[in-house]
């Protein structure tokens, strides 16, 4: 049995008897087959689900619509609305903006200089539904990574990592390695150490490990310690 999302989930094979094909008892060689079915054992309540999705759909609302918005953030020259409410239940860093007595606070105009405006919005937009769109190019989720650290969004942050480590190649080992070090992303940090040590020989080959060696030695050091399995 294998659990998934509050959901037990078993299979049973159907097997049929190997000499006559029989799906009942065979009479010749007294085999009772086997027969298949699979078996979901929901434990999530159902009002608990209904109650559940009600919510993201009356969130994704606002998010689209935008109605009571009482904060606008200015990125690149795109202007997004929000809710400081919202917007404070899924960031520390936001919420001690819109809590203390911020020129943001007042203005409610917030001006977002270093981050794309899409990648902004795509921010927000999991602050609000749980979901974002990381079916984009890899650098777009690098920078959304970058995002969700900064605004301290960790479950976006632990998603962009689970993605980064399933596009981890010989060619940006190195370059991951660094990144998940200076974003504190531990599951990227691990998932490129163990990439590392599978393929020590073609990893080290490349002028990227040798940048490392120079500016980041301690990640070289504790590459090497679990490429050599020490």
């Amino acid at each position: 049995m294998t659990l998934s999302q509050s959901k037990w989930t078993t299979t049973w094979n159907e097997k049929s008897c190997q000499y006559c094909q029989s799906h009942t008892k065979c009479s010749q060689c007294a085999v009772v087959p086997t027969f298949g079915f699979e078996i979901l054992i929901d434990l999530t309540p159902g009002f608990l689900k209904e109650g559940s999705q009600n919510v993201i759909n009356h969130l994704l609302n606002l998010w689209k619509t935008k109605a009571l918005a009482d904060v606008e953030f200015h990125c690149n020259g795109t202007s997004i609305k929000a809710h400081t409410l919202i917007l404070a239940s899924g960031s520390p860093v936001l919420a001690a903006m819109f809590k203390n007595d911020f020129k943001e606070n007042q203005d409610k105009v917030v001006n977002i200089e270093d981050i794309k405006a899409n990648i902004f919005e795509n921010l927000l937009q999991y602050i609000y539904t749980g979901k974002a769109d990381l079916e984009n190019e890899v650098e777009d989720v690098t920078e959304l990574l970058v995002a969700a650290d900064k605004y301290g969004v960790e479950t976006l942050k632990e998603e962009c990592a689970l993605y980064l480590s399933q596009d981890l190649k010989v060619e940006n080992a190195a370059r991951y390695l660094v990144f998940a070090h200076l974003h504190n992303s531990s599951m990227l940090h691990e998932s490129t150490l163990q990439f590392m040590s599978k393929n020590a020989k073609a990893v080290c080959s490349r002028k990227d490990w040798m940048d490392i060696i120079k500016s980041y030695p301690e990640l070289c050091f504790q590459a090497t310690q679990l490429m050599v399995g020490l």
